[in-house]
């Protein structure tokens, strides 16, 4: 057997304490730089929210947009239609589009731009037109489409407060 010398104790006793200090925590030295990242992280965290924020309503408005698109195609196409079994669209309305079931689902029971406001369908002042009229409840909501739509052919666009006039 070997005999067990005061020193070996002393250093397995050192090896112990020191193998202890070292799970679960961290040197002194080494404290700053995890509060540091920690800070980075959340700056960064902090940036991407801001960012998020004040870039919202124009992503709002896209989304919007593209429902609006998809509404007004809609409407187009089924006064369209309406118009194939007659010259003009004298007498084309939201509630004639949907009684002909040229038009079904939300349209018909809300009638609703992506925005709230209500959409109108009538003949233009030249019967031989259509005219869609979407109210979207904010002025430069208005102006914004107003823009967007000059950009796209054969419609006529026009703007008075809050409502939006489509005639093709």
């Amino acid at each position: 057997m070997k005999a067990i010398n005061k020193n070996d104790m002393s250093r397995e006793k050192e090896f112990k304490a020191a193998d202890k200090q070292a799970r679960g925590r961290t040197p002194k030295s080494q404290k700053g730089a995890i509060e540091m990242s920690a800070m980075i992280v959340l700056l960064v965290v902090l940036i991407l929210g801001a960012g998020a924020f004040f870039a919202w309503p124009n992503i709002s408005y896209r989304l919007d947009k593209g429902s609006f698109n998809q509404q007004l195609s809609l409407l187009q196409q089924a006064a369209t239609d309406y118009k194939s079994s007659a010259s003009v669209y004298t007498g084309i309305s939201l509630t004639e589009l949907c009684n002909k079931n040229l038009v079904k689902g939300e349209l018909c029971t809300v009638g609703t731009t992506p925005w709230g406001g209500a959409w109108t369908v009538a003949a233009d002042t030249d019967p031989s037109k259509m005219a869609l009229t979407a109210d979207v409840k904010n002025s430069k909501t208005a102006a914004n489409l107003k823009l967007d739509m000059d950009r796209i052919d054969g419609w006529t666009t026009t703007v008075t407060g809050t409502t939006v006039k489509l005639v093709r």
